[in-house]
């Protein structure tokens, strides 16, 4: 079924158009609205295949409504209900790309006909959203992997993610505007995953010019300056210093977390650093405490010890780091809502 909003500020046009449209069988009101303002809302809401609207209304008329609907890059399918007197709108409302217009008084075979006509491009244009939608959770988790790269600043995996993500999108044949559009997708996830971890906001720009669709290459081009001039302004924003000491801190605590005796202090002075400096570099560059990823890595690292019965719980403590077995019962706890002794038993191995 095709949706439909319906725009009209006579109650018995409404309730006219309404019935017409329900009865066709393929299509279905999903609101109406008395003005453009009121049909903006809902459309924004609903998100309808096609809206059906009076040209002439307070508040907001036809021609408003059109324009607005543009200007915030919605695209329905639009039908225009005018009187005689409207040519001159109508004419204006061409410019738009409107699919239709039908005189008032609305005669019945006049809309079935319309309705009738646009049911190929209805189904095309629903075939493109859903074909975009599955190349798009394709190449979903390849743009957060992207994103971590050049956040990370790996220019290696950075570059080989690049090469993956074009494989993916060029897979099939397909419209180069597709391409276009997929590739600001993309970029948008990209952008997202960034911006939540920097606050900075990136914009496509390279891409955002739509003859750039009539040039392969020059697209594959658009999208690595991109992601070149994202990964450049990362680099600058961010103090790679910093960035270094904390890839070697959280190095280091892999390979001594295990020891009762392992602090911040011991990787500071491994470091050559500060324990307070480092705290608060760890802190802005993760989002975690130093604490919470070592506390992460004892506990993981019991709850893989744990499965084997042949290891004593306090034997289990000593080795993921802790020689004070009631701390670590209560750590452990905290951390997976079971004491060691009942994560053993949900196990069934005691």
């Amino acid at each position: 079924m095709y949706t439909v909003i319906t725009v009209d500020d006579e109650p018995m046009v409404k309730k006219t158009l309404n019935k017409l449209i329900d009865l066709s069988g393929t299509y279905t009101v999903v609101a109406d609205a008395e003005d453009g303002a009121e049909a903006m809302r809902k459309t924004e809401q609903f998100g309808p295949d096609l809206v059906i609207t009076d040209i002439r209304m307070p508040t907001m008329d036809g021609m408003e409504l059109i324009g607005e609907l543009h200007k915030r890059n919605l695209h329905p399918e639009i039908v225009v209900l005018s009187g005689y007197d409207d040519y001159s709108l109508i004419r204006q409302s061409i410019a738009y790309g409107i699919a239709d217009y039908l005189l008032k008084p609305i005669r019945p075979e006049a809309l079935s006909g319309t309705l009738q006509r646009l049911e190929p491009k209805l189904r095309a244009r629903r075939g493109r959203t859903e074909e975009r939608m599955r190349r798009l959770s394709r190449c979903e988790e390849l743009a957060k992997t992207l994103a971590s790269r050049i956040w990370m600043q790996q220019q290696a995996e950075l570059d080989a993610e690049t090469a993956r993500i074009h494989a993916c999108i060029w897979s099939e044949p397909t419209d180069p505007e597709q391409v276009r559009t997929m590739y600001m997708d993309l970029l948008a996830l990209v952008s997202a995953e960034l911006e939540r971890k920097t606050g900075m906001k990136a914009a496509p720009d390279k891409l955002a010019d739509p003859n750039i669709a009539r040039r392969p290459e020059s697209m594959k081009a658009a999208f690595n300056a991109i992601i070149a001039d994202w990964s450049d302004a990362i680099r600058h924003r961010r103090n790679w210093g910093n960035h270094q000491y904390v890839q070697k801190a959280a190095a280091y605590m892999r390979e001594h977390y295990r020891e009762s005796s392992f602090s911040l202090q011991q990787v500071a002075e491994q470091l050559a650093i500060s324990p307070g400096y480092l705290s608060r570099t760890f802190k802005e560059e993760t989002g975690r405490l130093f604490t919470q990823d070592l506390t992460q890595l004892r506990m993981e690292e019991a709850k893989r010890l744990l499965v084997h019965p042949a290891y004593k719980l306090a034997e289990v403590a000593a080795l993921a780091g802790y020689d004070d077995y009631p701390h670590f019962t209560k750590v452990f706890k905290n951390y997976s809502g079971l004491s060691p002794s009942e994560y053993r038993k949900r196990l069934g191995l005691s």
